[in-house]
């Protein structure tokens, strides 16, 4: 698996919250390398900013273990940003990529919402 369909197909995972958190914490320094989670407050790799549960190994093959393509990815996602493979700017970009299709999904709902709505106003 490349790192970048790993990346997101664990970004897949998790609330667009969680990617606006990873996404501040890249821009402010605080996604380390080689460590699930610093030993400053606040910083640790990229699972661990989308979920502070993620402290090591264990914790990573309990939290996705139950899905294999999901496990994959998450080790993907380790050894590729520990090794310097996935660099911080690819992260950044990723993740505003999917932050804006997400948000776009959103509109798009929302307008077919609206338009439910306003059919059902006019029908009655």
């Amino acid at each position: 698996m490349h790192e970048i369909d790993a990346i997101r197909r664990i970004f897949s995972e998790f609330p667009t919250s969680r990617l606006q958190h990873l996404l501040r914490a890249q821009e402010e320094g605080r996604v380390i390398r080689s460590v699930y989670a610093g030993s400053i407050p606040g910083t640790g790799c990229i699972l661990y900013q989308l979920n502070d549960t993620i402290t090591s190994k264990p914790q990573r093959e309990k939290y996705f273990g139950s899905d294999p393509e999901l496990l994959e990815a998450s080790l993907v996602t380790v050894q590729s940003w520990d090794t310097g493979r996935l660099s911080g700017a690819t992260l950044a970009r990723v993740l505003r990529s999917e932050i804006a299709r997400r948000r776009e999904l959103n509109a798009q709902e929302d307008a077919t919402i609206k338009r439910v709505k306003a059919a059902r106003r006019c029908s009655v």
